[in-house]
């Protein structure tokens, strides 16, 4: 009886093993997933030293996003087969007051490799308080510059200005690119 458990175990091991092998030779030994996921970049904006309109300051910040540097992203990047952006989000997860308004914000992203360009405007007025989320979709014009750059993993420029309400704020926004990406393993 005790020779015949390790005799067992190894038959097990032995037969798992094989079985992996079969399946691996059956699906051509590549296995596509799917990973939905964001590619972030945040934006400390503050006021700069300019009166806009209406009493309100001017803010001016730019930052790069990198979709290889994304940590989802890191183990797959020779193996993406296809990339699709979901949608674009502006989150504002930080205020260093109540009652901010934004006059009018512009945001864009510049591809750094072809230097081509989306850019947004907010709707005059917004209000900013944390939990603020600016969607936009498809349907938005030079929407393909977004999908490009990440089809083809080129770094942008995040550049946002605008006037808020203020002449002292600090805002974090989250400039995000939601993408679903199909890699094989």
């Amino acid at each position: 009886m005790k020779t015949l458990i390790p005799v067992l175990l190894i038959f097990t091991l032995f037969s798992g093993l094989v079985s992996c092998e079969k399946i691996a030779d059956e699906i051509g030994g590549a296995v596509e997933i799917t990973i939905n996921t964001d590619m972030e970049a945040p934006l400390v904006v503050v006021p700069t030293e300019t009166k806009g309109p209406s009493d309100t300051t001017f803010f001016h910040k730019t930052t790069t996003l990198d979709p290889n540097e994304n940590a989802d992203l890191a183990d797959h990047l020779d193996n993406i087969e296809s990339i699709e952006v979901t949608g674009i989000t502006l989150k504002v997860t930080k205020v260093s007051q109540e009652n901010l308004v934004m006059y009018n914000g512009h945001f864009n992203f510049t591809d750094l490799v072809n230097n081509k360009t989306f850019d947004f405007d907010t709707d005059i007025n917004t209000p900013i308080q944390v939990g603020t989320i600016i969607e936009i979709d498809n349907t938005h014009e030079n929407w393909n510059v977004i999908v490009k750059a990440m089809e083809d993993l080129h770094a942008g420029q995040i550049t946002a200005h605008g006037a808020i309400n203020s002449d002292h704020f600090e805002i974090t926004f989250v400039y995000g690119i939601g993408v679903k990406v199909k890699a094989s393993m």
